[in-house]
């Protein structure tokens, strides 16, 4: 991506990849209730790896943290990381 903060390519990116993100929190709540760690590993490494492509570091953190729990099978953890997901979310809508 374009080191410009105010590039617009990589801001409409950025944007559409917020917007995603949100979406998929309802995703990985619902695998978080059916115990589906598979696609909280999934999402989580899609987010991780997206975000930090933008240079949203904050939030690809949250993602392979999420991914990391996710992978153990840590319900609890992952509850913990989805919390962290959405004020890394707010954080990075600025």
């Amino acid at each position: 991506m374009s080191p410009l903060p105010d590039d617009p390519l990589e801001r409409g990116l950025r944007e559409k990849l917020l917007g995603r993100t949100r979406a998929d929190l309802a995703r990985l709540n619902r695998a978080l209730d059916a115990c589906d760690f598979p696609t909280i590993v999934h999402l989580a490494h899609r987010l991780g790896g997206a975000a930090g492509a933008l240079g949203l570091e904050d939030l690809s953190v949250t993602g392979r943290e999420l991914e990391r729990e996710g992978a153990r099978g840590d319900a609890a953890a992952v509850r913990a990381r989805l919390g962290l997901l959405v004020e890394a979310l707010a954080r990075a809508k600025g």
